[in-house]
């Protein structure tokens, strides 16, 4: 038993030898499918990547989201939003489980995203984060903020940035020990509403940045390819998506070039 989970935890470690406990972990499998490229991206999925995305959504929308880490149970993504347009903008509610039993991390964001004029929107959250280790250690938790905005200089053209926990804040409990600042700056750009091309730049204050990359084809009515790339460590990126009125299926795989693939599935339901 404890040679097991000495393993899980071994391998827990090389999954996020570039990021640490307490990480703004994204979710969505469209956005994964594009390498996670998706700082100027708009939608419901902005809940997990940059809250300003949430200011053009017309309809209350419900969505979950689950990643089986590199198919190892215990490594588990679970994520649910629900997100509500209002007059003064969207509300949004979103909650994040990653790990098992052993270890685990909490993140519960309460956001808002508002449009300003045609050509720019911004967005905020306040973040609760827990995280759980067996044993001795118990629970640590504190509150956090990030945000961001999204600007359209010209048609199709968009530039957005990010930033998670600006504050600094950290997990007093243990030692002050850091939760990140993450800064993300991103452009993309629309070829209609056949193509869309996305590309970001993500920096951990305290490490090196990290590339990525993702493009998206619509093929038939409702229904598009996508494709990314991300790096430290590089991986690649693939999935698919398909809108039935107002449900949409998304499907997507990330290839770690050591640990292997990493499935992922969400679904969407708008009230129309």
């Amino acid at each position: 038993m404890r040679a097991g989970f000495f393993i899980l935890i071994s391998l827990f470690w090389l999954s996020i030898a570039e990021i640490r406990g307490n990480d703004n972990y994204p979710a969505g499998s469209n956005a994964a499918a594009m390498g996670n490229a998706a700082v100027v991206s708009k939608g419901f999925w902005s809940l997990f990547h940059n809250q300003a995305g949430l200011a053009t959504l017309e309809s209350v929308t419900f969505g979950i989201h689950h990643e089986n880490r590199f198919s190892v149970p215990e490594f588990a993504l679970h994520a649910f939003g629900a997100a509500v347009p209002t007059k003064p903008g969207t509300i949004g509610f979103n909650f994040t489980y990653f790990g098992f039993s052993k270890y685990n991390e909490i993140k519960t964001g309460l956001s808002f995203g508002r449009q300003f004029g045609n050509n720019f929107s911004a967005g905020i959250q306040l973040n609760y984060l827990r995280t759980h280790i067996s044993d001795h250690y118990g629970n640590a938790s504190n509150l956090t903020v990030e945000g961001g905005f999204i600007a359209t200089p010209m048609e199709n053209f968009f530039i957005g940035a990010h930033i998670y926990n600006p504050v600094r804040a950290t997990i007093k409990t243990w030692h002050n020990q850091p939760i990140p600042t993450i800064l993300k700056f991103g452009l993309g750009y629309h070829f209609g509403d056949r193509a869309i091309v996305n590309i970001e730049t993500e920096k951990d204050l305290d490490k090196k940045a990290i590339f990525k990359a993702g493009a998206q084809i619509s093929v038939v009515e409702n229904f598009v390819l996508r494709t990314g790339i991300s790096g430290r460590p590089m991986q690649s990126s693939f999935g698919l998506g398909y809108l039935f009125r107002g449900l949409q299926a998304d499907l997507a795989f990330t290839n770690h070039y050591i640990l292997g693939l990493t499935p992922h599935i969400s679904i969407t339901y708008s009230l129309r």
